[in-house]
């Protein structure tokens, strides 16, 4: 996955690159038509730098993931899951029954920590 991060907006952004320097700014035009994403951040004032993390984890997990799915391993393991639907037998509600012990164990144990 490739991402292009414009750093040190808090001196120059995009829209004054363009007006300053238009033939640099057309070499980042030229990159987003690649479809790559382009970002503006700055260190000095944190200014986008957490949109530009976001945006790389984001398609380093989906690249990772269809990696993964292209495995044939991958491939052995989806063949031996199967996800039941039930079809609805008649028009009765059923609520999710939990067990008393489980729920003392997750309330009642919240309850003594505080």
């Amino acid at each position: 996955p490739l991402l292009v991060a414009c750093n040190k907006i808090d001196v120059m952004n995009l829209e004054k690159l363009e007006e300053q320097y238009p033939e640099k700014r057309a070499m980042i035009t030229a990159i987003e038509k690649d479809n790559v994403p382009v970002l503006e951040m700055s260190t000095l004032t944190q200014e986008g730098v957490m949109a530009v993390k976001k945006q790389a984890c984001d398609m380093l997990l989906a690249h990772r993931v269809d990696a993964k799915m292209r495995t044939k391993k991958a491939d052995a393991i989806l063949n031996r899951v199967h996800v039941a639907m039930p079809a609805q037998r008649d028009w009765k509600e059923r609520k999710p029954c939990i067990p008393g012990k489980m729920i003392f164990l997750r309330f009642g144990a919240a309850s003594r920590r505080t």
